[in-house]
């Protein structure tokens, strides 16, 4: 796929033994902008809030450890969390907003979780898939 050039993926005609490593702002702009990530971050969203029975924290607790493979620590949260809260309100003052984002893909959004906490918890998701530690593994 041509986005994952962008990520230093092997164009599969010559043997690739160690992935270059490199971080460019077209990167973050597939992160931020792909239907395909954005789907995806909608999708794992109403996962996670499905699992911890709609508790937001519990969420992005999940959230953090799926995507990062550690828990968070105590500023991280404290930031994630806020960033939930803000989108929260902005979605739900803006729920033609919150219609329009969730349906960003294929997959229609499900219509058991309010629209605005799975779109607030989404843009979470994008926050932290977005970051160095998310999509560099070692």
């Amino acid at each position: 796929a041509p986005s994952m050039l962008v990520f230093d993926a092997s164009n599969r005609s010559e043997c690739q033994v160690q992935r270059q490593r490199s971080n460019t702002p077209l990167q973050a702009l597939v992160l931020l902008n792909s239907p395909q990530v954005l789907e995806a971050c909608r999708v794992l969203a109403e996962r996670v809030l499905n699992e911890s029975e709609l508790d937001s924290s519990k969420a992005i607790q999940q959230l953090f450890v799926t995507l990062i493979g550690r828990a968070p620590t105590s500023k991280e949260k404290e930031i994630l969390t806020q960033q939930y809260t803000e989108e929260k309100d902005y979605f739900a003052k803006k729920p033609e907003a919150a219609k329009e984002f969730l349906s960003i893909g294929y997959k229609a959004p499900s219509e058991e979780i309010a629209f605005a906490n799975t779109a607030a918890m989404a843009r979470v998701a994008n926050t932290i898939l977005n970051s160095t530690e998310a999509y560099y593994k070692n």
